[in-house]
């Protein structure tokens, strides 16, 4: 977003390249969608209502966008709307957790952590990036005198291989506790996040859907046997306490009978008082 308002001041102020009207309503529509995000998550009434105000100024300028029938903006309509747009990218990151981006590096961290995935944690995380990706599909479409956004291959790639996934799932046995498939839906739900960020830049509802796929796997991992809970904790260290809740040691000790126990008594949180 503010990659697009600084094109946009440059434009502004640049008579040699003017700024077309699809830029300007592809701006107005971005600032818009910000705002909005921002509103359903702020509690706050006088910042809400701040934006309502932007909102009212962008949804004007789009009109008169619409009504003159030019392909280019005058330089001052331009420096107008790049005043606006500034000023609506201001009111959305004064609260960097409503608008913040999607950290890639953190999140691809944790991705990795997750070292052996159950069957119904493979679901999560299918869900998490078909939704995504979909939307990211949606969203990068144009209107039709202007081209739809870059990197259309590599979306249609990324939501087949889910679709790949999906029907793969379809085909797991009952008897099967961990999904064989894993480091690749893995690697592509992933991909799915990094190719929605692409489309929409921080956009509130990819971080929401990062979120909410990670506790589904939560409640999922909870639900398991203490075997296979077990399982997944040796192969995936810390982020199986941060899932669950549980330390790693806790479901080992439940299988090691009176040895493990005493180990527990001796070494477990007792330890430290």
């Amino acid at each position: 977003m503010d990659i697009l308002i600084s094109d946009a001041n440059k434009m502004a102020r640049n008579r040699k390249t003017p700024m077309t009207t699809g830029d300007a309503r592809e701006l107005i529509r971005k600032s818009f969608s910000d705002l909005t995000a921002a509103n359903q998550y702020d509690s706050d009434q006088d910042a809400c209502l701040h934006r309502q105000n932007i909102m009212r100024q962008l949804q004007n300028i789009d009109q008169s966008i619409v009504n003159s029938g030019l392909r280019y903006l005058p330089k001052e309509a331009a420096v107008i709307l790049a005043e606006v747009a500034t000023e609506s990218f201001n009111a959305c990151v004064q609260d960097a957790e409503i608008i913040g981006g999607f950290d890639i590096s953190a999140n691809q961290r944790r991705m990795n952590e997750l070292k052996q995935i159950p069957i119904t944690s493979a679901y999560a995380l299918l869900g998490g990036g078909v939704k995504v990706i979909d939307n990211a599909i949606s969203a990068a479409k144009q209107p039709w005198y202007k081209p739809d956004l870059p990197g259309e291959t590599a979306r249609k790639l990324c939501a087949d291989k889910l679709k790949w996934h999906a029907e793969n799932l379809a085909k797991v046995k009952a008897s099967e506790t961990f999904y064989s498939s894993g480091d690749d839906l893995k690697k592509w739900v992933m991909q799915a996040f990094i190719e929605a960020n692409a489309v929409e830049e921080g956009a509130a509802y990819i971080e929401g859907a990062w979120n909410q796929m990670w506790e589904d796997i939560k409640e999922n991992i909870k639900q398991l046997p203490a075997e296979v809970r077990k399982q997944v904790g040796e192969l995936s260290g810390g982020i199986f306490e941060w899932l669950t809740g549980i330390p790693i040691w806790v479901p080992i000790v439940a299988g090691t009978g009176l040895l493990g126990l005493m180990f527990y008594w001796r070494f477990g949180p007792r330890s430290s008082q």
